[in-house]
């Protein structure tokens, strides 16, 4: 699947994470995950790994 990244105006402390960023807000539903919140402005979307554990729990109990 090809992924056309969507530009952002936030910024981004390292250039080299920009592409991880812009992927993750070309598409709805996805999250970037990542141990370096401090690398991404935080929004709903970049989550730790721990938060990504919850929100996947919390879809799992409502199936």
């Amino acid at each position: 699947m090809n992924v056309e990244p969507v530009p952002s105006d936030d910024e981004i402390p390292d250039p080299k994470d920009v592409v991880f960023y812009e992927v993750a807000l070309s598409k709805d539903d996805a999250f970037l995950v990542t141990g370096n919140l401090k690398h991404f402005p935080r929004k709903p979307i970049v989550v730790t790994p721990a938060e990504m554990m919850k929100i996947l729990d919390n879809l799992n109990k409502q199936l």
